[in-house]
């Protein structure tokens, strides 16, 4: 019995060494910095951060590449309530370990999730702002303070062809493509950047997008965090991709209306109405606005 209370207070104190929250669903979660270590011994994250840190077994750490990535440093943005963050992080630790580095070269941060939208991937100090963080895991690699490359979400082939990759500074375009280009005009542009050069985003863009629902989730993206000029953007050109889809005028005056653009969100969703006449959400919007 005094076994198991000493264990009891041994993983209560590594909880509480670190920032938690809980969300709409009474769920604990860690946010803001972890610490590697503590995270393993905690007994709410150590059963799955254990199975995939030894899930990563096929490794050669005598490869010549590793050597460009002893002055690498690594922010990884993380939920500890999302799946491919479970399985991605443990993993990429378990191959830098393997490699031989530091682990002071990393830097986690653990982000709140989408069950208070206004919070959805940030961090409680703000790490992510300014880095457009859309998807976790996003392991962003510096050299010299300077951002060279980056992982969202999953590997583009696996984590050890793509570390290496980054290595021999020649970095797979991460998966989002268009998400991270049109991040990327948004981060080093004025909004304004989009209307003069519309045409030419829109051909960037065309090989890039399979359907709408990339662009949209970007625009929903700024829409939580209340930026809706920039949801606005993102939405128009949604629809100068996709014109014949419903959805995208849907999103388009949802946000017009959020921002009090009443009359332009009403003809949005006329829009939608005549591409899709059945559309339940379209008909009760705009029975609200015409009220």
């Amino acid at each position: 019995m005094r076994l198991l209370f000493f264990i009891f207070i041994i993983s209560l104190s590594l909880s509480n060494s670190q920032n938690t929250f809980i969300n709409k669903k009474n769920e604990t979660h860690l946010c803001g910095p972890v610490d590697i270590e503590s995270m393993k011994q905690d007994t709410s994250y150590a059963d799955w951060f254990d199975k995939d840190y030894t899930n990563l077994n096929s490794l050669d750490s005598n490869i010549i590449w590793k050597n460009n990535l002893k002055d690498i440093k690594v922010e990884i943005f993380f939920g500890t309530w999302c799946g491919d963050s479970k399985k991605n992080v443990p993993e990429f630790i378990k191959l830098w370990d393997h490699l031989g580095f530091s682990r002071d070269q990393l830097s986690l941060i653990a982000v709140y999730d989408n069950t208070d939208k206004s919070k959805n991937k940030t961090s409680p100090n703000n790490e992510e702002l300014g880095k457009y963080i859309h998807r976790v895991p996003t392991f962003i690699f510096y050299k010299n303070n300077q951002e060279i490359a980056r992982i969202v979400e999953h590997p583009v082939n696996s984590l050890e062809i793509d570390l290496s990759q980054i290595a021999l500074g020649v970095p797979s375009i991460p998966n989002y493509k268009a998400s991270n280009y049109i991040l990327k005009i948004l981060a080093e542009n004025e909004i304004s950047y989009i209307d003069k050069n519309k045409e030419s985003i829109v051909s960037d863009l065309k090989p890039l997008c399979k359907n709408d629902n990339e662009l949209n989730a970007i625009g929903y993206f700024f829409v939580n965090k209340n930026e809706l000029e920039n949801a606005l953007k993102v939405f128009e050109l949604n629809i100068s991709l996709f014109e014949k889809t419903p959805n995208v005028y849907d999103s388009y005056a949802e946000t017009l209306a959020l921002k009090g653009q009443k009359e332009e969100a009403i003809t949005n969703y006329k829009k939608v109405l005549e591409l899709d006449p059945e559309n339940k959400n379209a008909k009760e919007q705009l029975e609200k606005l015409l009220e």
